[in-house]
């Protein structure tokens, strides 16, 4: 099993996934990291719970709906 540190709203997590898969999972957290940076930028700080769930529903819409 492979496993990547990412960063996400200024927080390291260690995730784990299939070996293989590790650069895919940091270019997927990459994303997620700077759309709730974009988020950030247009509303401000709204807290951080608040904007990781505005940036994560429209980032999982754009995965699953592409």
């Amino acid at each position: 099993m492979g496993q990547v540190n990412v960063t996400i709203n200024n927080r390291q997590f260690r995730m784990g996934c299939a070996d293989g898969e590790e650069e895919h999972l940091a270019s997927l957290a990459k994303s997620f990291d700077d759309r709730i940076g974009e988020m950030r930028s247009k509303f401000g700080q709204v807290g951080d719970d608040r904007l990781t769930i505005m940036a994560a529903i429209p980032f999982s819409l754009g995965l699953c709906c592409s």
